[in-house]
């Protein structure tokens, strides 16, 4: 089973992606994706912290589970998939328990061209033998993210100041 990573919502959904448009990822360490596609879409992605692993793919098959490159980006590094390029792909955050995390944002789109929008992630579980369909969804917007992470810095700095 993968151990869960958080996705943020960046932007509304405009209906030209499958689900968010933009999404802020944060990847605790340990952490890694099923293999997957997005739906045929496009995408551009930059490594804002840390670095993750990407696991590259040449089906979305449940008898593939050794991908034929893995490449590693670092913060800074931007890289992309497109319907055939690196469409099939599972991203890891390698790094053991607690020592450290990775974030990414992510922004996805269909082609110009394409009419017909596959609206779902597809997917191969760990414990199921098929492929599934995932709709991408976000854990949380930005906006209550950035209240949650506000609240917590302030809960923190008031611990510190009742210590003192």
């Amino acid at each position: 089973v993968h151990k869960q990573y958080l996705r943020i919502t960046i932007y509304n959904n405009l209906g030209n992606s499958p689900g968010q448009p933009y999404v802020l990822e944060i990847w605790p360490a340990s952490s890694h994706s099923p293999i997957h596609d997005h739906g045929r879409s496009c995408a551009i992605i930059k490594v804002l912290h840390g670095f993750i692993d990407v696991h590259l793919f040449p089906a979305l098959n449940v008898d593939i589970k050794k991908p034929y490159k893995t490449v590693r980006f670092h913060a800074g590094d931007v890289t992309f998939l497109s319907p055939n390029c690196y469409q099939i792909h599972q991203l890891e955050n390698p790094l053991p328990d607690n020592e450290g995390f990775c974030a990414t944002i992510q922004s996805y789109r269909f082609e110009n061209n394409d009419r017909i929008h596959h609206e779902f992630f597809d997917f191969i579980d760990d414990t199921e033998p098929e492929i599934q369909h995932y709709t991408p969804v976000s854990d949380w917007d930005y906006l209550s993210f950035k209240e949650a992470i506000r609240a917590e810095w302030n809960s923190y700095w008031e611990r510190k100041k009742q210590q003192a």
